[in-house]
């Protein structure tokens, strides 16, 4: 999902991923604790945990915790600046896991 949508929001304007790429911007606040944030947008693939690599030249973390997936998604479209009125993100359960708890029960 956070690929999907980092390509589909660098569609819209591809400068704004270059440059958060040249900025290694990490979408969680600095912490008062630690000063040293690994980024969340690099040029570098070894700064990042698991790399992902959408586009030529810039690499994505994606070893991300569901809520991660959701904050970095909303700094993006904050960065990306879209309007909050018409962002949206729906998420529907997979049937898979349905079926397998009506076979569990038919056991």
């Amino acid at each position: 999902m956070l690929i999907k949508m980092i390509s589909l929001l660098n569609r819209e304007n591809p400068d704004v991923l270059q440059k958060l790429a040249d900025l290694k911007f990490n979408f969680r606040p600095t912490s008062s604790i630690t000063k040293q944030r690994r980024p969340s947008i690099s040029r570098e693939p070894h700064s990042l945990i698991t790399a992902s690599n959408p586009i030529d030249g810039v690499f994505i973390e994606t070893n991300l915790s569901s809520q991660d997936i959701m904050r970095f998604l909303k700094a993006l479209s904050e960065q990306y600046q879209v309007n909050k009125e018409e962002f949206s993100i729906n998420v529907k359960a997979d049937d898979d896991s349905e079926e397998e708890e009506e076979q569990d029960n038919e056991e």
